[in-house]
């Protein structure tokens, strides 16, 4: 997900959020306070609300995806291995399956 697209959601559940209220009156016993909407961005915000959220959700897989591929220890070399100085500390190992699914996960492309 491109950060227009997020920028997009975001501006549209924006517009859509009541604004401070203009209006208080009281009836009654009762206080009635008026909180001014845009209806055009509540509909449009209400429009994009299912896809929005199934991209959303897409996103969310995605980086949990490449997430599990950077938390997965065998996609480290640890300090004295692989021509890993002991000096060295732990590192991602910048080649094999693991990274190239994660690069994929995070959008990046692989070799």
């Amino acid at each position: 997900m491109t950060e227009e697209e997020l920028a997009a959601i975001e501006a549209r559940a924006n517009a859509a959020t009541p604004r401070a209220p203009d209006v208080e009156h009281q009836v009654g016993y009762s206080l009635v306070t008026h909180y001014p909407i845009d209806a055009a961005a509540v509909a449009a915000f209400v429009g994009a609300a299912r896809q929005d959220v199934l991209s959303l959700i897409a996103e969310v897989r995605r980086l949990r995806a490449a997430l599990a591929q950077y938390a997965d220890e065998s996609n480290w070399i640890a300090s004295g291995e692989d021509g890993c100085s002991d000096d060295d500390q732990d590192r991602w190992h910048g080649d094999g399956e693991g990274f190239d699914l994660a690069r994929a996960a995070l959008g990046h492309k692989v070799k």
